[in-house]
């Protein structure tokens, strides 16, 4: 009898750890919590002279991904970003998160954190896209020995009206065409072409 009873407290104590940890730190975009496992979505945006780039921070440091501490003492991890599918034409991206930012082309790379009682720390994670295209990558953080929790961050490039500072271009027409190293195309050329546009933007394509 009191082997299972036993038996019964140790499996109450180990459900009660995995609601610690679970509860240790919580990811939140734009202030809404985003569960282990779900995945955040972010668009590209246009800026005014035309270049591209996708953000999981486009506007400022209190909206924007969010890594919180949930406990009232300081806490201390691991993050691991590992891009698992990406075409938009560059592996080049800047990964900043609690601290020092890195620039890397790496399919997966890790940076230490801390992050103050009841505190947040920003995630930042950016690429300037060459074409259209979508990228998905997974960020898993660990504190001490908890079990990791990870959530997906897809980044995504189209020419679907709607998107952040990107314009319905269904009627504009291609102006001027140029070559990576400057030279005027009359055709589409193969690798990496500069196209201006008739709405005044400039986009960067590849021809294969």
């Amino acid at each position: 009898m009191r082997m299972k009873q036993l038996f019964t407290f140790i499996i109450g104590m180990m459900g009660m750890s995995q609601v610690l940890q679970a509860q240790n730190v919580e990811f939140r975009n734009n202030g809404t919590p985003i569960s282990a496992g779900e995945t955040a979505t972010f668009y590209a945006s246009e800026d005014d002279w035309g270049a591209v780039s996708i953000t999981t921070n486009p506007t400022d440091n209190s909206n924007d991904l969010r890594l919180f501490n949930l406990t009232d003492h300081e806490v201390n991890g691991k993050a691991t970003m590992t891009m698992t599918e990406n075409t938009l034409g560059t592996d080049a991206r800047q990964w900043c998160m609690g601290g020092a930012c890195v620039s890397t082309s790496a399919a997966s790379y890790v940076k230490d954190f801390s992050i103050p009682a009841g505190g947040s720390i920003q995630v930042q994670y950016d690429i300037e896209p060459v074409h259209f295209g979508e990228m998905t990558s997974e960020l898993s953080v660990r504190i001490g020995l908890d079990s990791p929790i990870a959530i997906t961050i897809h980044f995504v490039y189209s020419d679907n009206a709607g998107m952040t500072g990107i314009s319905d271009r269904e009627n504009v027409t291609e102006v001027a065409r140029y070559g990576a190293d400057g030279s005027l195309l009359k055709s589409p050329r193969r690798g990496l072409n500069i196209v201006k546009l008739s709405d005044g933007k400039t986009v960067k394509l590849i021809e294969r």
